[in-house]
């Protein structure tokens, strides 16, 4: 419904009940319908969306131009928006410099592998329609560049509580199970995330080469 449409509707409904809809109370019922979260969450995902399609950058520019735009008006005022931006402008740059976009992913532990091969963006259906599954916060002993996640300094000796929403670097396998050591066979991944991607800590667990968190979906901050 455009807010034309709702805006009549509204003042229809207001003089059926013999009640004035004032235009700031028209725009407080919009706000009600069409949060700001919602919207800014969605505009998050048709920019990664863009983002990872391959295609030459002055075509990829000239799709996200508007979106990161809207993005930055309405969704930056905290830091977990200004991070978001800051990636997205950084990718730019750097593809900008190499003369192309460059191949998603690009870091982290599926770089290199073709998309064709990755496992399914998301979250597979567990029992009740729940969805959870499992993924590596960082190695043991990690660098700064081996932690997969924002949101929280993970390390060791700092493992993120239940509820906390982390945000991922770069795009990620999901696993029903965190594997065996040196277990590298996407066929067992129930699914990925993809960069930029939000989740929720279910519970951590830490073990011999990585520190592992359970984890479901969730609405970037």
């Amino acid at each position: 419904m455009t807010w034309d449409n709702l805006a009549k509707a509204l003042q229809i409904a207001g003089a059926a009940l013999a009640i004035p809809v004032a235009a700031a109370g028209a725009w407080s019922a919009y706000r009600t319908f069409f949060s700001t979260d919602v919207a800014c969450q969605n505009l998050k995902n048709a920019i990664v969306v863009t983002m990872e399609k391959q295609m030459t950058l002055d075509a990829k520019r000239a799709l996200v131009e508007n979106d990161i735009e809207d993005f930055e008006k309405r969704c930056s005022a905290d830091r977990h928006g200004q991070d978001f931006l800051k990636a997205i402008r950084a990718e730019l740059e750097a593809s900008a410099q190499t003369g192309g976009p460059e191949p998603a992913p690009v870091r982290g532990p599926l770089a290199g592998i073709p998309v064709s091969s990755l496992p399914p963006v998301g979250f597979a259906e567990g029992p009740g329609d729940e969805r959870k599954g499992w993924v590596s916060l960082a190695y043991t002993e990690a660098r700064s560049d081996d932690i997969n996640f924002d949101g929280f300094p993970i390390s060791e000796t700092s493992l993120p509580p239940p509820g906390t929403v982390l945000t991922a670097r770069w795009a990620l396998p999901i696993w029903r199970e965190p594997p065996a050591p040196r277990s590298g066979d996407l066929r067992a991944a129930q699914g990925r995330l993809r960069r930029y991607d939000c989740v929720r800590v279910i519970s951590t667990r830490p073990a011999h080469d990585r520190l592992w968190a359970e984890v479901a979906p969730a609405s970037c901050p």
